[in-house]
C-alpha cells in the first residue's frame, strides 16, 4: 500500500516536471510579410513566413492546403498557418492578402454614325476602379480616352492604371452605307516587271454604283489604257498616287494615298505622232520608235475602230483608216507588258447633218452641214440636189430648201484638191388638212337635218 502511494507520487512529479519543461521549451514565434495582389484577379500575392524558436522538426500547415514556409500566387483573401514543433508546441498566425478594385468601364459611347454631314465620330471611354491616373491606348494607335474616327470598324481600347493593371474593352463605329471610304492599299509597294501586275487599291474601298473613283498622281504616271476611274488599277511608274472616292448620294469625297517604288525593268513603249490621212495620203505608217528592242521583246498592234494594212507584229504598222491604235510591247523573259496608244485622224470630215422631214405647215427648212475641223478659208462648199429644191445658201453650210429630196454636200480643200461628200434626206412632211363643210336641209316636217365635213390632205386618221 505504501509502495503504491510512492509510485503515484513519483508519476505526478514526472508529469509536473514534463509540463514545466514543455512550457519552458514552447518558444515558437511566428511573423509574416504580406505582398498584396497587384491587380484585381491577377493572383500574384504572396506571404513570406518567418519562424523563430521551437524544436525541430517543424510542421507547417496553411489553410489553403500548402505546407511550405512561404506561399505564392495568392488571390486576395485571408490565410491562416499552423506551426507545430517536435515537442508538440503549436502556434497559429493569420494574415490577409489585399487586392485592388477592378478597373471597370463605366460607359463607352459614340455620338452617332459617320455621314458626309457628320464625317467624324468621337468615341469616349471612361474607367473607374484600380488606381488613377489611367492611360488609354486604342487599337489604331491613338492615345487618350476620346477617339476621333471616320472608319467603320470595331475598336479595342486598353486602359492601364497606376499599378500597371490593364483592362480591354471594345466598341463598334458605324458608317452610313452612302459614306465613301477610300483604300489605296498599303502605305507603299514595290513594282517591277517580275511582280506584274502591280495593282494599287485595297479591299476597303466603297463599292457599287453609288460611288465614283478617280486616281491622280503627283510624280508618277498612268500607262495607256489604264482606267483611272476604277477602284483598283495597275501601275508601272514610280510616284505618289491618290485615290479619291466620291459618294454620288451624299456628295462628299474622301482620299487615300500610296507610294509606288518602281524599278526600270519594265519595257519601254512609245509611238511617234503620225500624219493625218487625206485625199493625197490614204495610208500612214505608225512607228513605235523609242520602244524597247531586242530578241526578248514582241510587239502587237490592235485597233477597235480603224484598219491595219500590214505590220501588226512589228514596230512599224501601216493603217488606212482613222481610229484609235494601240501598241503592246511584251518582255517575254520577265512576262510583263506595257501599252501606248495614238489616234489617227483624217484631214477633214464632212457631215451634211441628220435626215429630217418638212414639218406640217412649214414650206422651208434650213440644212445644217458640219464644217471640217479645223475649219479654214481654204474650204469651199457646194450643195446639189436632183429631186429637191435649194432656195438659198447653196455655197454655205446652212442652205434653205423647200422640197423633200436628197441633198448632197461637197467640201473641197483648195490647198490640195481633196474633196469629201455627204448626203442628207428631207422626207415629205404632212400637209395641212383642208376641210369642206356642207349642210343637209330638212325636207319634211319631223325629219332631221345635218351638217357634214369632208377632210382632205393631211394624214389619216
Amino acid at each position: 500500500m505504501q509502495i503504491n502511494r510512492i509510485i503515484s507520487l513519483l508519476m505526478f512529479l514526472v508529469l509536473i516536471l514534463s509540463a514545466q519543461r514543455m512550457e519552458a521549451q514552447c518558444n515558437l514565434v511566428l511573423d509574416a510579410v504580406v505582398i498584396n495582389e497587384s491587380c484585381f484577379g491577377l493572383e500574384d500575392g504572396s506571404i513570406d513566413l518567418s519562424i523563430d524558436g521551437g524544436t525541430l522538426p517543424i510542421f507547417i500547415e496553411w489553410s489553403n492546403g500548402f505546407s511550405t514556409e512561404d506561399i505564392f500566387n495568392l488571390e486576395a483573401g485571408t490565410y491562416t498557418v499552423t506551426v507545430t514543433d517536435d515537442l508538440g508546441c503549436q502556434v497559429t498566425l493569420t494574415r490577409e492578402v489585399v487586392g485592388p478594385p477592378d478597373v471597370l468601364f463605366s460607359y463607352l459611347n459614340d455620338d452617332g454614325i459617320v455621314t458626309c454631314n457628320n464625317p467624324t465620330v468621337e468615341v469616349t471611354a471612361t474607367a473607374t476602379g484600380g488606381m488613377e491616373p489611367y492611360v488609354f491606348v486604342w487599337s489604331n494607335g491613338a492615345n487618350g480616352n476620346v477617339l476621333s474616327t471616320n472608319l467603320a470598324q470595331t475598336y479595342m481600347v486598353t486602359v492601364t492604371d497606376a499599378n500597371g493593371c490593364t483592362v480591354t474593352s471594345e466598341t463598334t463605329v458605324e458608317v452610313s452605307p452612302a459614306y465613301p471610304v477610300a483604300d489605296a492599299g498599303p502605305d507603299e509597294i514595290f513594282a517591277s516587271c517580275a511582280t506584274a501586275p502591280n495593282l494599287v487599291g485595297g479591299s476597303g474601298t466603297s463599292q457599287g454604283p453609288d460611288f465614283a473613283y478617280e486616281w491622280s498622281t503627283f510624280t508618277g504616271g498612268f500607262d495607256y489604257g489604264v482606267d483611272i476611274h476604277q477602284p483598283v488599277i495597275e501601275v508601272t511608274q514610280f510616284g505618289f498616287y491618290t485615290l479619291t472616292v466620291t459618294s454620288l448620294v451624299e456628295g462628299c469625297s474622301v482620299v487615300d494615298h500610296i507610294v509606288v517604288w518602281a524599278d526600270n525593268t519594265f519595257p519601254a513603249v512609245s509611238i511617234v505622232p503620225p500624219p493625218n490621212l487625206s485625199c493625197n495620203q490614204s495610208q500612214v505608217v505608225l512607228s513605235g520608235q523609242g520602244s524597247s528592242v531586242g530578241p526578248q521583246f514582241t510587239y502587237e498592234w490592235t485597233t477597235p475602230n480603224g484598219h491595219i494594212v500590214s505590220g501588226g507584229n512589228t514596230l512599224q504598222v501601216t493603217v488606212d483608216a482613222p481610229g484609235l491604235y494601240e501598241l503592246k510591247v511584251t518582255d517575254n523573259n520577265q512576262g510583263c507588258s506595257r501599252r501606248a496608244g495614238v489616234t489617227v485622224i483624217e484631214s477633214f470630215v464632212v457631215d451634211a447633218g441628220p435626215d429630217q422631214g418638212l414639218p406640217c405647215g412649214i414650206v422651208q427648212v434650213p440644212l445644217s452641214g458640219i464644217a471640217p475641223n479645223p475649219p479654214g478659208s481654204q474650204f469651199t462648199y457646194l450643195w446639189a440636189t436632183a429631186n429637191g429644191n435649194i432656195v438659198s445658201g447653196a455655197n454655205t453650210l446652212s442652205p434653205v430648201v423647200d422640197q423633200a429630196g436628197d441633198y448632197l454636200l461637197t467640201v473641197t480643200n483648195t490647198l490640195d484638191g481633196c474633196t469629201k461628200t455627204d448626203m442628207v434626206t428631207i422626207h415629205p412632211g404632212t400637209l395641212v388638212p383642208a376641210q369642206n363643210v356642207f349642210i343637209l336641209d330638212v325636207s319634211c316636217t319631223g325629219q332631221l337635218g345635218g351638217i357634214g365635213v369632208n377632210m382632205s390632205q393631211g394624214q389619216a386618221p
